[in-house]
């Protein structure tokens, strides 16, 4: 995928908005061990970017290669590119690793072309090339600063070769991208490796999406410092893309990612995929194993699995505890979560075997429900006026509230 980048030294944000769809390979394998939802009400999670399905018809550098095809729906399949988009909040700042570079000035400028033609230095030629492709100093020229990259990169500049993947890559040229993006990649230069698995996870132009080629280029980049390389590290591990499901593993990077990030926010939306891992594992489990895995989801609050905890005490059996589904239920309800709310007004309404109905009680759950929209609140703040439950009866009232079920 082609990233438009208008200058190097105009960074990407390196983490975007937390609220992202997962890709559709990571929404066909959760089908597979999907958690059980406690109710009807959907609970909505905060995800980050997963990768991305490969899209079939395109074409590799080499022939032996092939496309990776997966069954799902097209509708799904219309995600990528938004998945794609979305995953660029997570890139790493190109300018960290193509260099801290300084502009010659227009007075350097002559003496710093001689040194570029005479003695054939790499550094000064890599440094025009730069400036030239972005404008920095003198007018952009993208001929011109490919004429100076290519000289560096003659002689042997890293950070040159590196600079001419990303260039074909902001050209759409995907070969001569990946050419020089692998050549770098074998000269150390780690962001290569970064780059290289972007395009394979997601293909690019001629080149097939290749999760397997991703998931090597990925873990090369992790091992060379690139924090965010662990994210995608966890997400292949977790989804079994590009690699054998393990999520051991994908526990494992997810953690490393929450160690290694500096900001608290960002933290935490790391800490909502690793919550969607313990929550995957409890749903594979019974009894108390299972609640183990939901408490160390609930502990990063994770809203799916404490509601899952709530109605797993509210259940019969000898887990059964009303006080403690009840503790659980008002968890949930305090980060605003609708069917929380409705399952604490219908257990309010009706009482326990330790508990007296209150049914003022049950109505301010209602009541806060029912302004999310969810329509059984609705029905019920209608019962409520209608029969007089902690309200005067309101046959109007009762009428407004139903209609708005309509």
């Amino acid at each position: 995928m082609v990233r438009s980048m208008h200058k190097a030294i105009m960074l990407l944000a390196m983490l975007g908005a937390c609220a992202l769809p997962l890709a559709a390979f990571a929404q066909a394998q959760a089908q597979k061990a999907v958690v059980p939802a406690p109710s009807p009400s959907p609970i909505q999670a905060t995800m980050l970017p997963a990768p991305a399905i490969p899209q079939p018809g395109v074409k590799e550098e080499k022939k032996e290669d092939k496309p990776v095809s997966a069954t799902l729906p097209e509708e799904e399949k219309n995600k990528q590119e938004k998945d794609k988009q979305s995953d660029e909040g997570w890139e790493p700042l190109r300018q960290t690793y193509l260099g801290n570079i300084k502009p010659y000035t227009p007075q350097e400028m002559p003496v710093k072309l001689r040194i570029a033609n005479e003695q054939d230095d790499a550094e000064t030629q890599y440094v025009l090339g730069y400036m030239y492709q972005f404008g920095e100093g003198v007018e952009a020229n993208d001929a011109i600063a490919q004429k100076w990259y290519a000289k560096a990169t003659k002689n042997r500049h890293t950070k040159a070769m590196l600079a001419i993947g990303l260039f074909y890559e902001d050209h759409g040229d995907s070969l001569l991208a990946t050419k020089w993006l692998k050549i770098a990649a074998e000269s150390g230069e780690v962001f290569a490796h970064y780059k290289l698995g972007e395009i394979y996870e997601f293909g690019f132009g001629e080149v097939y999406s290749n999760p397997k080629k991703a998931f090597k280029f990925y873990a090369a980049a992790a091992d060379g410092g690139i924090v965010v390389a662990h994210l995608k590290l966890g997400q292949f591990y977790q989804w079994g893309f590009g690699t054998k499901q393990d999520v051991d593993q994908a526990v494992f990077h997810y953690k490393k990612l929450i160690e290694l990030l500096p900001d608290i926010q960002r933290k935490q939306q790391v800490e909502t995929l690793l919550a969607e891992v313990y929550a995957s594992i409890a749903s594979q489990k019974e009894g108390e194993e299972r609640l183990q895995w939901l408490m160390k989801a609930s502990d990063l609050k994770h809203l799916r699995s404490i509601v899952m905890i709530a109605e797993y005490y509210r259940a019969d059996g000898t887990q059964h505890d009303m006080k403690k589904a009840i503790e659980w239920y008002e968890k949930a309800a305090n980060m605003q979560d609708p069917y929380s709310r409705v399952a604490l007004g219908y257990i309010y309404a009706n009482g326990t075997e330790d508990m007296d109905p209150d049914a003022c009680k049950a109505f301010h759950f209602y009541s806060d429900a029912a302004e999310q929209g969810n329509k059984d609140a609705i029905w019920n703040m209608g019962n409520a006026y209608y029969n007089g439950l902690c309200v005067e009866k309101n046959y109007d009232e009762a009428f407004k509230w139903w209609n708005r079920m309509k």
